[in-house]
């Protein structure tokens, strides 16, 4: 998308000194550049407004009250952490899910079994039961470096999730933070006692990232999304390029492929019924139709 403003020129009206027109100028452009950052910097900061909460259910009365305020901790910690940029205009909810089960005493530390599960309303769904990490009351909850058997996971699936977003803002756009997950998962043999899933969240990072068809589907969610959001605003013309663009993707693969499923996990590139809800608005009926068929063929 472009951004529309009209080209600074300076006149001779009203004439006055050669500096102060020069000045003018200067100013000008100056304002026009601070502009056109301030618009398109809402395009890229991101603001995670968590909900989390931890599940109690399975641990006894005393766990209860070790872990009290553990959820309030984790809020502020992931609200205070710098995610994309520190400006951010739009803000992106995330739903944080933890399951904590058995607990071993490990002299100063707590061993856990837990489960975990992360959402974003956008189409993303992550969810993970084979985690192991140590735990005190005694240590301050961190993200980012060093490597924490706890919070560490919490962050890789944050950092998925992420990615996933901000592939829908750009091609490729989620690279960086896929990258960043991956570097978490690179780091988690280290802590070899809590290795537990680490395998699969080595292998899921790397298909998201390398795997052809996978790679191809992040570009066609790409094209769906502005698509989709042309088409809702009413400006056809724009909305129908990127339409027939996700199509021309996604139609090459089976239907099964337009959603990854691995594990527990759900990941779901283009949401198909409101792919064709954009195709209706837009009067596409001879792709709607095209959609239709190859949605049939797999059945």
């Amino acid at each position: 998308m472009k951004l529309q403003h009209t080209n600074l020129v300076c006149t001779a009206q009203n004439r006055q000194t050669p500096k102060y027109n020069i000045l003018r100028c200067c100013l000008g452009a100056g304002f026009l550049v601070f502009l056109i950052f301030v618009l398109q910097t809402p395009l890229y900061s991101q603001r995670l407004t968590p909900t989390l909460i931890i599940h109690l259910d399975q641990l006894p009365q005393d766990e209860h009250v070790y872990l009290n305020g553990l959820d309030q901790s984790l809020v502020s910690l992931i609200n205070s952490y710098n995610w994309v940029e520190a400006r951010s205009q739009r803000k992106i909810p995330i739903q944080i899910d933890i399951f904590p089960g058995s607990r071993l005493d490990q002299g100063t530390y707590k061993k856990y079994d837990a489960k975990v599960a992360i959402a974003l309303p956008s189409g993303i769904q992550l969810r993970d039961s084979r985690w192991e990490y140590k735990y005190t009351r005694d240590e301050k909850p961190h993200l980012g470096d060093p490597y924490d058997t706890f919070t560490s996971l919490i962050e890789y699936y944050i950092w998925i999730a992420l990615g996933y977003e901000m592939d829908k803002l750009g091609v490729n756009g989620g690279s960086p933070f896929y990258e960043k997950a991956r570097a978490i998962a690179e780091r988690s043999p280290f802590e070899q006692r809590y290795y537990k899933g680490w395998d699969n969240r080595r292998a899921l990072v790397k298909d998201i990232v390398q795997d052809s068809t996978f790679v191809k589907m992040r570009r066609a969610g790409f094209y769906a999304t502005v698509g989709i959001y042309y088409a809702d605003n009413a400006q056809v013309d724009k909305a129908v390029p990127y339409l027939s663009g996700a199509a021309d993707i996604f139609l090459q693969v089976p239907p099964d492929k337009v959603e990854m499923k691995r594990d527990d996990h759900i990941i779901r590139w283009v949401n198909i019924d409101t792919f064709k809800d954009a195709l209706r608005k837009t009067d596409q009926e001879e792709l709607l139709y095209r959609v239709e068929g190859w949605q049939e063929a797999e059945r």
